[in-house]
């Protein structure tokens, strides 16, 4: 890949100090905050976000059977959930499924009835389920993440307005994905999402959370979206905050 392996035991000098000696009076650029490299090295992840795309061939088809591997676990855990269960109880069902897909959870938020309302991101808690559950995670293997979230509503139809929110995200995220074409810009894509969700009501819900962006080797990248020029482009995989 044209580039020299450096190794060092965990025990030898730190990371930056032996960066720096190789470096010389070259500059560094790092993909991890390097402490103590001083002004000489950048700290940029875009520019290693940047050659994650194209994904290659077998990239999609070990993404393609993640997402299968991902859902599967999904229903397994919406199946077995019932009122009475707490958040922690989802949360053990959810890290033992997914242990035993070989799937690494990176990120876990659980949260059911006024949970949901209250916090954007409730974390799981002993509090028990009445009606409405959430799971919301992302999950790794291979190095790439598979962003996934579920609602679950126990007994008969849902209140009106629990409905009518849940159908104004799916409408968004159906636009949205309707949208995806090579060249388009996030940053027309976010506007045209705006529009959206004042179509659905909901206009002051753009401004209480970043709309996502591209996923990937990363669980999220949302900064594409406030770049006038970036653009979608092929064999791109995407994460959006439609909430």
């Amino acid at each position: 890949l044209g580039f020299e392996l450096e190794s060092l035991k965990w025990y030898a000098e730190p990371v930056a100090a032996h960066a720096h000696k190789l470096a010389g009076r070259g500059r560094l650029l790092a993909d991890m905050p390097l402490p103590g490299a001083g002004a000489g090295a950048e700290v940029n992840f875009q520019k290693f976000y940047a050659v994650h795309y194209p994904l290659t061939d077998p990239e999609i088809l070990r993404y393609r059977a993640m997402g299968r591997d991902a859902e599967e676990v999904m229903r397994r855990v919406a199946d077995q959930t019932r009122p009475g269960l707490s958040g922690l109880d989802v949360e053990t069902l959810l890290l033992t499924e997914f242990a035993a897909k070989k799937l690494n959870v990176t990120c876990l938020i659980v949260g059911s009835d006024e949970e949901i309302w209250n916090y954007r991101h409730p974390l799981p808690s002993p509090k028990k389920i009445e009606k409405q559950l959430m799971m919301v995670l992302a999950v790794e293997r291979h190095g790439l993440n598979v962003p996934i979230t579920r609602m679950v509503w126990f007994g008969g139809e849902p209140p009106a307005e629990t409905a009518r929110r849940f159908h104004a995200v799916t409408n968004i995220a159906a636009r949205t994905i309707a949208a995806y074409r090579p060249g388009v810009r996030f940053a027309d894509l976010m506007a045209r999402q705006k529009g959206w969700y004042a179509a659905e009501g909901f206009a002051e819900e753009t401004e209480n959370h970043f709309m996502g962006g591209i996923t990937g080797y990363i669980p999220n990248d949302s900064s594409l979206c406030l770049d006038d020029s970036a653009v979608i482009q092929e064999r791109q995989a995407f994460n959006w905050f439609i909430t």
